[in-house]
């Protein structure tokens, strides 16, 4: 089962007015239901301020949450734009709830990109997540799918 929604967000300094109108970006999520996880791939460019950034989160939880599933793979490799190391602990702070739930997120991103990522995974996890970052889906689905953290 696929399920496509198509998050129009603001985005200060990025004209993309041949494509969505004025400067709003698209931020495009393809869900697919798998065998004991549920694949959220992500595609557009990513919000680069944070009150975008959090109603994105915002957003994408909900679609978890309405999955009935607690594991997840994302996959972010398509997707444009990544926010500063500042902005993301920022954007951690106000988005990411201190009571965590029992879910448990592997993330696939491109290894140009994995600094601010490891940073992200590193704040998630400090904050209670079960949440890892990597670049193969063969390793990421084999965390994902087992008992260890």
């Amino acid at each position: 089962m696929y399920l496509n929604i198509r998050l129009f967000i603001n985005i200060i300094g990025i004209d993309d007015s041949s494509t969505y109108g004025g400067a709003a970006v698209g931020l495009e999520l393809e869900t697919r239901e798998e065998d004991g996880f549920l694949r959220i791939n992500v595609f557009g460019a990513f919000p680069m301020q944070i009150p975008d950034a959090v109603d994105a989160y915002a957003q994408i939880s909900t679609v978890a949450a309405t999955s009935c599933h607690t594991r997840f793979l994302i996959d972010v490799r398509a997707a444009s734009n990544r926010m500063s190391i500042p902005a993301i602990f920022e954007y951690i702070t106000l988005a990411y709830p201190d009571k965590p739930d029992c879910s448990r997120t592997a993330v696939l991103e491109l290894p140009e990109h994995f600094v601010g990522a490891r940073f992200f995974e590193n704040l998630a996890q400090s904050r209670g997540r079960i949440f890892r970052l990597f670049q193969t889906e063969a390793e990421a689905l084999e965390w994902l799918l087992s008992d260890n953290s």
